[in-house]
């Protein structure tokens, strides 16, 4: 077991693990842009790394434990500029868990997020995160 810091380069050789998992770690570090690269550097080149972080969520985002707020499109970047290929993508937030509970919130909430697309003309992640926020503010 090896226990430091992921914003340090690590003891393992290059391209060492074929999956890396980081569940809502990244928005705790101020160094993401090194713990990404180094997680990059530790990763087969067919590597897949799974990340998950809360999107500025009034729920979820508490300052005093988050040094990093993020929204779909800031991750994105983030992940692109340490080299990382985005091959899925997906909001959870509240209606994540609305549209496991009912086919018909799913049927409402996808509905919902396919009419703001439209209307703004954004793309699904930033209507999804439109959506989410609405809903998280109640």
């Amino acid at each position: 077991m090896v226990i430091q810091s992921i914003e340090e380069k690590m003891p393992y050789k290059d391209a060492f693990f074929e999956g890396v998992v980081m569940n809502e770690v990244i928005e705790h570090i101020s160094r993401d842009v090194d713990a990404l690269e180094e997680v990059r550097r530790i990763l087969k080149p067919d590597g897949i790394l799974v990340i998950t972080v809360p999107y500025m969520s009034n729920i979820q985002d508490i300052p005093e434990y988050h040094v990093c707020v993020h929204s779909p499109n800031t991750i994105r970047r983030l992940l692109e500029r340490c080299g990382f290929r985005i091959r899925e993508h997906f909001c959870r937030g509240i209606l994540g868990r609305l549209i496991q509970i009912s086919p018909i919130a799913f049927a409402a909430i996808y509905s919902v997020i396919k009419l703001v697309k439209i209307i703004l003309g954004c793309d699904p992640d930033d209507a999804t995160h439109l959506v989410n926020g609405v809903f998280e503010r109640f």
